[in-house]
């Protein structure tokens, strides 16, 4: 069964979507043009940092988020029926159906400039019409704003340091994240997923360094740690604050929801010159993964928390595989 050309630009569209390491933990089987089915690869979750796929739930729900907008962007609606787990025996229905809107290519402009920034950001204060702005662009009661200097803005920037102390003494989540570093370009070319010096935002001396002479090896090394570790540091300190995208509850459904808010959310930031950053470790390491909503003073269930600030930095997209890579056709 041939893809439609209509079809092939939404995936394509939804392959750009932000995922932990740049895992791309998604598939999907096309039964026919109109029914697709959504689930996660099990060969791409990250058991040693997110043992419930709690954030590999949340990248599938930005991969969602990102085929809904380019199919309606193409004259094309969705329905999704979650019905459990999303692995392969418990698949996502993906309903699709045309519309009468016209196609609107401004949609998938943002999908494709939108990029995890690591670089610090601008420490500018958010201003309220801002703030209300980005509030409006997700889910009612979902976004939550805590300013880098406020009590509990410096509650998350300290907790997120610790959280990536214990990380890098874990050798279990170093080894996991080694796999997905990618130091060789020809390596990136041929997987096309997992981190590169590029998507680390590393100056041009830096790329040659990673590329001429680090392996797997140098993540364990005492320099590498202590060198990363400063780099969280830069980060937590240079942003306009932090924010929280949070469930109303525990269930699949909302966490895949929090995942296409995200989106929504990192949409509606580009239009201010805003950069996103997610800084997961905290909601990976204890005692920060249980005390957090407490601390914060927040209803529901934390599924992301994010570094957020004004950036004028510009980056390519990072690596992605084709959607040849992550589709099943089923036989006609």
């Amino acid at each position: 069964m041939d893809i439609p050309d209509w079809l092939y630009s939404a995936l394509y569209y939804a392959s750009l979507a932000p995922s932990g390491h740049n895992t791309q933990p998604w598939n999907v089987r096309i039964v026919s043009p109109e029914k697709l089915l959504f689930s996660l690869d099990r060969d791409r979750l990250l058991p040693a940092t997110d043992p419930d796929a709690k954030e590999s739930l949340v990248s599938l729900g930005c991969f969602m988020e990102c085929f809904d907008n380019a199919l309606s962007a193409l004259g094309y609606e969705a329905e999704y029926l979650i019905h459990g787990f999303p692995d392969e025996t418990n698949p996502i229905d993906v309903i699709i159906n045309k519309t009468d809107k016209t196609e609107d290519s401004v949609k998938l402009l943002g999908i494709k400039r939108f990029f995890t920034n690591r670089n610090p950001f601008l420490r500018d204060t958010l201003g309220f019409a801002v703030l209300d702005s980005l509030t409006l662009s997700v889910s009612t009661g979902s976004f939550h704003f805590f300013p880098a200097l406020d009590r509990k803005g410096l509650y998350i920037a300290d907790a997120i340091v610790e959280a990536n102390k214990k990380q890098f003494c874990d050798d279990d989540k170093l080894i996991e994240l080694a796999n997905w570093l990618r130091f060789s370009r020809r390596e990136a070319k041929e997987r096309q997923d997992g981190i590169t010096a590029e998507m680390l935002g590393l100056g041009v001396l830096s790329r040659l360094v990673w590329y001429g002479f680090f392996s797997r090896k140098t993540v364990f090394s005492s320099i590498f740690r202590k060198t990363s570790l400063d780099t969280v540091m830069l980060q937590v300190n240079n942003c306009a604050g932090f924010a929280v995208i949070t469930g109303h509850d525990s269930s699949y459904a909302s966490i895949i929801g929090a995942g296409r808010d995200y989106i929504r959310l990192a949409l509606a930031s580009l239009n201010e010159g805003i950069a996103l950053h997610p800084m997961s470790q905290v909601m990976e390491e204890e005692p920060f993964s249980s005390s957090l909503a407490d601390e914060l003073g927040l209803p529901g269930v934390i599924c992301l928390v994010l570094r957020i600030g004004y950036s004028d930095y510009i980056q390519k997209k990072g690596i992605r595989r084709p959607p040849e890579a992550f589709v099943i056709r089923e036989q006609s």
